[in-house]
């Protein structure tokens, strides 16, 4: 990393060295590891799991037997797999792993796990009580201490005798920052007001009124400063009610927005711009892996553009460095990591820090700063037609004639006729069992390639005549050649 480069920004009011921090999870579940994330992973913050009062422990059983990780692709349907790592790579990353694809998502399950119910270790909540989990965050500050990473705890509570139980505890430890954990579905909520006495799950963020409620309670008592995490399904009332409580720091995300007005972002890092070009909000087609940043990225946009000042960390779906390039640029100062820890370990932040050096050498950005909210504007966000690139007609009403083809091996096709029943546009009958495809009804949608059962269709480029230079309309694949 450059040492001209300030890589320094801040979160719930506190300077933090660089925008990376490690979210709570199991690779922050002991003061261990956080050693080690802030050590070789470089982080500049480490989020503590949270620390639960014995009110919601009477609810939501929090120890809970280990689960059985796996990774899937992007889509979450079939098993993820890693590239084979080759000897004339070298080192790569740390040595040991193969190029890293960042196209996974991560998935557990207790009914999956190999092992016997009743023989798995616990998971969960190693520290609660007021003793250990004080332990806990005091001696993570410790182990830490040296590499100059902020220590943020985090609490939760249901009734105003928990949480005065949980600011107790936030007082008396080392910790730097809290974070009020409004975002853990597990735990539910459970307010008088809100839910009328009834335990109802799916986490407090959704309810304005205890967001609210709650930070006020905390930041009236607690002596360091306080953030609050967010569901990525809260709506907007409980960012806006976090920032009436007083809260300093808001933690965003986790997985794809649906709120209507919280429009998903493609944002674009050498450009600075949005879409597919500037000022057009759109969507990739996958939610799963890197699918999930222009939901947060679009979430903190609002937030931006609709008076939300306080810090704010994206959190979800980063697993690569431009991501976090991506939600800084949206307007967040921050961004929290964790599933890319679980894969790659923690050190995987290191390798983040450098690539994003590497960037901002090469783009000539000297600070941090100069990223936070640079692709985000009302300007860029309004939609101007006028700049949209032309889109083609269909050709069935005037439009092009595709200059891609599709290609039928005679050797692999079986004559199912599943492609002709599949063609919406009309344009494959079978003659000869075999499919004849008609170039003037054919919009290359590649739906018959999809659906074929034997891979006897593909989608190749249109071949012109050498003599007459008019395009073949037709052709077929003998043996994977074109004939």
């Amino acid at each position: 990393m450059k040492k001209d480069l300030d890589f320094r920004t801040i979160y719930i009011g506190v300077p933090i060295k660089n925008p990376l921090i490690l979210g709570s999870g199991p690779t922050t579940a002991t003061p261990e590891i956080c050693e080690k994330a802030a050590k070789l992973g470089g982080f500049a913050a480490v989020v503590t799991k949270t620390n639960y009062p014995d009110e919601v422990l009477k609810i939501v059983p929090l120890t809970v037997p280990m689960p059985y990780y796996a990774l899937l692709d992007a889509r979450g349907v079939s098993k993820w797999k890693p590239v084979i790592p080759k000897k004339k790579e070298g080192r790569d990353r740390f040595g040991k792993l193969g190029k890293i694809k960042p196209d996974y998502c991560l998935t557990m399950s207790a009914i999956r796990h190999p092992a016997p119910f009743e023989k798995r270790t616990g998971i969960g909540v190693y520290f609660q009580g007021p003793e250990r989990y004080t332990s806990y965050v005091n001696k993570t500050k410790e182990l830490t201490r040296e590499t100059d990473c902020k220590i943020i705890a985090s609490i939760m509570a249901f009734s105003e005798q928990g949480w005065e139980e949980q600011v107790n505890i936030i007082n008396g430890c080392k910790a730097d920052m809290v974070e009020l954990n409004f975002g853990c579905p597990t735990a539910g909520a459970l307010d008088q007001e809100a839910t009328g006495g009834e335990w109802v799950p799916g986490g407090m963020g959704v309810y304005p009124t205890i967001v609210e409620k709650w930070t006020k309670y905390c930041t009236e008592r607690i002596k360091i400063p306080v953030g609050v995490k967010i569901p990525e399904y809260a709506p907007f009332l409980s960012i806006q009610a976090a920032v009436r409580g007083g809260a300093k720091g808001i933690t965003w995300g986790q997985g794809p927005v649906f709120w209507p007005e919280m429009r998903p972002l493609v944002i674009d890092v050498d450009k600075a711009t949005l879409g597919t070009f500037p000022g057009l909000p759109f969507t990739n087609g996958t939610i799963g892996a890197t699918g999930v940043v222009p939901y947060i990225c679009g979430a903190i946009a609002h937030f931006r553009t609709n008076g939300i000042k306080i810090d704010v960390s994206g959190c979800g779906g980063v697993r690569e460095a431009l991501d976090i390039i991506r939600i800084l640029m949206a307007g967040a100062n921050s961004t929290q990591v964790c599933t890319a820890t679980l894969v790659e370990g923690v050190e995987v932040g290191t390798y983040y820090l450098e690539e994003i050096s590497s960037w901002m050498e090469k783009k000539g950005y000297e600070s941090v700063n100069e990223i936070i909210g640079a692709a985000v504007t009302k300007e860029k966000l309004e939609l101007d037609i006028s700049k949209a690139p032309t889109v083609a007609l269909p050709q069935i009403v005037g439009g092009p004639i595709p200059t891609q083809q599709i290609a039928v091996s005679k050797e692999k096709c079986i004559a199912c006729g599943w492609c002709e029943r599949a063609c919406f546009h009309l344009a494959i009958k079978m003659e000869n069992e075999k499919p004849s495809i008609d170039r003037k009804l054919c919009e290359v949608c590649g739906m018959c390639v999809a659906v074929c059962p034997m891979e006897a269709l593909k989608i190749e480029e249109v071949r012109k005549n050498k003599e007459t230079g008019k395009a073949i309309s037709e052709i077929t694949v003998n043996s994977g050649r074109s004939s």
